[in-house]
């Protein structure tokens, strides 16, 4: 996801995930909107786009305020709950 001031672009990307399992009883709103736009439609359709759109952009703007800390001891707790079925 590029990250963005309001009057720059920043050629920095983030991959960030969501998980209706792993996230779904994450705080934020805009995490929460996420999943439950997702939950009712299986895509985007055209009839859909500008809802989804801000639902989308909501959660961009959340996650570039609140950037994800990922280290090798998050990666090996999520291959163990991989492992155990868990994901």
């Amino acid at each position: 996801m590029p990250t963005r001031n309001t009057e720059h672009s920043v050629p920095q990307y983030a991959t960030v995930t969501l998980c209706p399992n792993c996230d779904r009883h994450h705080p934020a709103p805009e995490v929460q909107g996420v999943i439950a736009y997702f939950t009712l439609n299986e895509h985007i359709s055209t009839d859909e786009i500008e809802g989804a759109g801000q639902v989308l952009s909501d959660w961009a703007r959340y996650v570039a305020a609140h950037p994800p800390v990922y280290n090798s001891d998050n990666l090996d707790e999520d291959i163990e709950a991989w492992a155990r079925g868990e994901m």
